[in-house]
């Protein structure tokens, strides 16, 4: 097991000032403090509260996800992420996302400097440093989405894309739609998975999904473009990758002249509560956050206990309103 005095051996300095390093005091240079923690982690090193059994720290990185009323989605993942903590007594910190460009701090060395033992990210972030160095971190980290990793540190905790989608496939062509479209937005990080569960879901109804697919830009003009060109190809309904997003076509559909779920079927994705409130209320397929947040604390918890989980997929539930009817002849 490595000691601050092996680490001190290493870099020349002595057992105090490893000490002084790895605990954050203020008396030695930002430069000499990152080098001791990076030493350290490289090393193997494990601060005593680390190894101790009773130190149960975690984190919670969150970017750009509203998380405190409880109407937002956010809320319900790290909500059932905390519920499940909690039962085995492990205290959770929220930390906004990426710290990385704040700090020069390797991701590792960020976890040892403040005594976190495990992490979830709420969110996908390819682009950043952190993301390339999960390849190689020892610490058990779960990643919210659609992602793969060959370090069994680092898993993944996600909604059955292909199975929801094929969901709100099925549900259409049981009400006689043969002509779905599928309209996404370009900033949903689930995109490209959706293009693909949207055309795996079409084989084996024998649809087509060539002509009625569309990525836009999200609210953006192109929606009533994209919209006109699916019904010019003789689509009757449209399965959205987003509630906001279908929100926005029934809207288009009405300045347009055509009647929900009369003339057109409409589906969203996301389940959010505010999709009740439509006119006509929307269908939609609702993955169930407060159980991903869960998934994930129960992923970690399996990496904690060397069991290397690589993805858990969580089902979805088509939730059935009034923007959805039967096509008519």
């Amino acid at each position: 097991m490595t000691t601050i005095k092996d680490i001190a051996n290493r870099l020349g300095v002595s057992v105090s000032t490893v000490s002084k390093g790895l605990n954050g005091a203020a008396d030695i240079s930002g430069e000499l403090r990152h080098t001791v923690i990076n030493t350290a982690v490289e090393m193997g090193y494990a601060a005593k509260r680390a190894r101790n059994s009773s130190h149960k720290s975690l984190c919670i990185f969150l970017e750009k996800t509203n998380y405190e009323p409880a109407v937002q989605f956010g809320f319900e993942i790290i909500l059932g992420f905390q519920q499940a903590a909690a039962c085995d007594g492990r205290e959770v910190t929220i930390i906004p996302y990426p710290v990385s460009h704040k700090i020069a701090l390797t991701y590792d060395a960020y976890m040892l400097k403040h005594g976190f033992s495990g992490a979830f990210f709420v969110g996908v972030f390819p682009e950043d440093d952190w993301m390339r160095q999960l390849s190689s971190t020892v610490f058990p980290t779960v990643l919210l989405g659609n992602c793969h990793s060959a370090n069994p540190y680092v898993c993944q905790v996600g909604t059955d894309l292909f199975e929801a989608v094929d969901i709100g496939i099925s549900h259409l062509v049981s009400l006689n739609h043969s002509k779905i479209a599928f309209l996404n937005d370009s900033g949903n990080p689930a995109a490209i998975w959706l293009r693909r569960a949207y055309d795996a879901g079409c084989f084996p109804h024998r649809l087509s999904p060539n002509s009625f697919y569309a990525c836009t830009e999200p609210f953006s003009e192109n929606v009533v473009t994209y919209l006109q060109h699916f019904i010019k190809a003789g689509a009757t309904a449209v399965i959205c990758g987003s509630d906001p997003l279908a929100r926005t076509v029934m809207q288009e559909c009405v300045q347009i002249g055509l009647s929900i779920p009369k003339d057109f079927s409409v589906i969203g994705f996301g389940g959010f509560a505010s999709s009740a409130l439509t006119l006509p209320p929307l269908t939609t397929i609702s993955p169930d956050w407060n159980a991903l947040g869960k998934g994930g604390y129960y992923a970690l918890s399996a990496l904690f206990q060397k069991i290397f989980v690589g993805k858990t997929l969580l089902r979805a539930e088509l939730i059935l309103r009034g923007s959805t009817a039967p096509r008519r002849p």
